[in-house]
Parts: structure tokens; sequence; C-alpha cells
């Protein structure tokens, strides 16, 4: 599994209001208002909301999804067993000027390390998956 699609899949979890994909996971490009995730180098990422709704509610959806962002976190289990817990903060936010456009926000992700044998309440199964 890809990070863009287990990052869509965490973020689709606080974000339930729209379909959240990975770039090439299959309903990508829908006809619907969905977000899709991309991964860019140096743990920046980028959220594009597509919407064809008017400017006021794709605004209100692009803030949701901000604070949905700030909410989620990412875990994963590296080569060596290590537990790495990645948060995000919203770093940019473009709003495009034609309606047709789509709107984006980009993250940075900041990384947590823990040891594997450390507990972890926040941790789910399918996050390591």
């Amino acid at each position: 599994m890809t990070a863009e699609v287990r990052l869509a899949r965490a973020l689709g979890r606080e974000f339930p209001r729209l379909p959240v994909t990975g770039r090439f996971e299959p309903g990508a490009n829908q006809e619907a208002d969905h977000v899709t995730v991309t991964d860019r180098q140096g743990g920046i990422w980028t959220l594009t909301l597509f919407s064809r709704g008017p400017h006021s509610r794709r605004n209100g959806l692009l803030r949701e999804l901000a604070a949905a962002a700030r909410r989620c976190r990412l875990h994963s289990v590296d080569r060596l067993g290590y537990r790495e817990i990645s948060a995000f903060e919203v770093t940019d936010w473009v709003d495009p000027a034609h309606p047709w456009q789509p709107a984006k926000l980009r993250l940075r992700a900041t990384k947590r390390f823990r040891h594997s044998d450390e507990a972890d309440t926040d941790a789910k199964a399918e996050d390591f998956a």
C-alpha cells in the first residue's frame, strides 16, 4: 500500500464528508466532489479538493479539510521495527481564481519515533497493515 493511500484512509476517517483517495487509487478521477492525496518530496503532501459547488461551500470544505488534516495521524513501522507517527501541519493554502479549478492544501509531516516495545494506545491494527 502506498503512502498516499495510507494517508488517504487515515484522513478519510477524520474527514468523512467527501471521498478521500490516493493519487493513483481507483476513484481518484471522479465527477463528484472528492479529495486526492499526493506525496511530494521532503515530507510535503498536497491535498487537492475537487468541488463543483459554489465558492463559499468550497471554502467551507477546505477549512474543514485543514482541521481534519491537523487531527490526522499516520502510523507506520520501519524496517528496523521502530514505530513512526506522523502528524501534519498546514503550510500553504491555494484558493484558485476560477471556480472549475481545484483548491489545494499543502501539509508538512512532522515525525515522532517510538521503539516497537513501547505501548502505543493511539495505533490501530489497520494502520500497520
